[in-house]
């Protein structure tokens, strides 16, 4: 005898990817056999701001030159629905790629949803293209002191830097060509194993 029947999936805080929810006995019956288990696969969705790490959430956050050099302040749209203030102290510089912790502001964890992990928040600092001479004089007056070069030897030639040019290939095409070369210099490069 055929018959529907509705079962409640409920997600606990704190699944992970992959994990199953199993209905034991609940799939299709046939005289004579044992009924089989209903099994549900949870399968995160991508977020476009956090990414999942265990318990932790990572995000990353592009800030400016001024930004990274006497402070911030932004705010983070919690999945939970909740806005976070973050601020970091007066004095104290961001580096690029720097990881900054916010604590127990990650994932609740499965099963004790009041313990959470941690929020990661790393940091691409965007520097201005140009600056202007007389601000780049007093930056000098501020920042600690340029490297000296210092008296040199032998015959000596002063080059400048400048944007690359690529032509009919990009980058990774180039440094391919580099790696290659170095390959066949050194005989093939790669990894071998000895025959036992």
């Amino acid at each position: 005898m055929s018959e529907k029947k509705t079962l409640d999936v409920h997600i606990d805080p704190g699944m992970k990817n992959g994990q199953k929810i199993v209905f034991e006995g609940e799939a299709d019956e046939r005289p004579g056999v044992q009924a089989g288990d209903i099994v549900f696969v949870i399968q995160e969705k991508p977020h476009q701001t956090f990414q999942r790490d265990g318990n932790n959430l990572v995000m990353q956050k592009k800030i400016n030159l001024a930004e990274a050099l006497t402070g911030l302040e932004f705010t983070i749209n919690h999945l939970d629905g909740r806005v976070l203030i973050v601020k970091n102290k007066i004095g104290e510089v961001i580096k690029p790629g720097q990881i900054k912790q916010i604590d127990n502001e990650g994932m609740p964890t499965y099963k004790s949803p009041f313990e959470k992990g941690h929020m990661f928040v790393k940091f691409e600092v965007e520097f201005p293209k140009t600056i202007p001479e007389n601000l780049s004089q007093q930056l000098m007056k501020i920042l600690p002191p340029k490297q000296s070069i210092g008296k040199m030897e032998g015959e000596v030639q002063e080059v400048e830097l400048r944007e690359p040019v690529f032509t009919n290939q990009n980058e990774h095409s180039h440094r391919n060509a580099y790696d290659s070369d170095d390959e066949e210099e050194s005989g093939g490069g790669g990894i071998s194993c000895a025959s036992q």
